[in-house]
């Protein structure tokens, strides 16, 4: 990496080493000065990025810019179909600006508004509450009846089956998308890798 960073080749086993016209872009939430003065990361591969951006917490963000990050969430067409959830109600914002996302800046804001969405559609509002808000670790399960969506049919397979319902709850939480209950009573979570199903067909292995 730090050769290819330096030269901008590359270097296939077996064939001449030729130009690789590309960006390399790397994130990470940890202090990287910090980490080189323990020696725990490597300064001279830090050297080798030469522009470097730091992006504030969302806890230090204007009440502008988190209300258009908020915006920009709900609009996600998995979770709020044809923007079931059309509007969000001020006491909600208000809650929402006032957390400190210490567990997980964009991804918690992403988490939380995506589950009172849910909520909200439970109740059959097409406006997100206050109420609808619970704030929590992003990755725990907290109402299972929030990432449900009734469907006609189920997805169609090949499948990977889970053991337990709750784990197919996290799958769909981790991908940001919701769990398909068929009418079958039989779920499902459709992520960019596979399928998930639960509860497990006998016919097939779990995963």
């Amino acid at each position: 990496m730090l050769t290819f960073l330096g030269d901008g080749m590359i270097r296939p086993t077996g064939i001449e080493p030729y130009p690789g016209f590309v960006r390399v872009v790397a994130a990470t939430n940890r202090d990287i000065s910090l980490l080189i003065e323990k020696q725990q990361f490597r300064n001279d591969l830090n050297q080798r990025f030469s522009l470097q951006v730091e992006i504030p917490p969302l806890r230090e963000r204007d009440e502008a810019e988190l209300e258009a990050l908020v915006d920009f969430v709900a609009l996600h067409p998995q979770r709020n179909p044809n923007l079931a959830v059309s509007h969000i109600g001020q006491d909600a914002l208000k809650e929402l600006k006032k957390h400190e996302y210490r567990n997980g800046n964009f991804r918690e804001l992403e988490v939380i508004v995506h589950d009172g969405i849910g909520r909200a559609r439970r109740r059959r509002s097409k406006v997100l509450q206050a109420r609808d808000l619970a704030f929590s670790d992003p990755h725990a399960v907290s109402d299972r009846e929030a990432y449900l969506i009734d469907v006609d049919a189920a997805p169609a397979g090949p499948y990977l089956t889970v053991k337990r319902e709750v784990d197919l709850a996290r799958v769909a939480a981790l991908a940001s998308v919701p769990v398909l209950r068929a009418p079958d009573t039989s779920q499902y979570a459709v992520t960019r890798e596979a399928v998930f199903r639960y509860p497990p067909s006998a016919a097939e292995p779990t995963t």
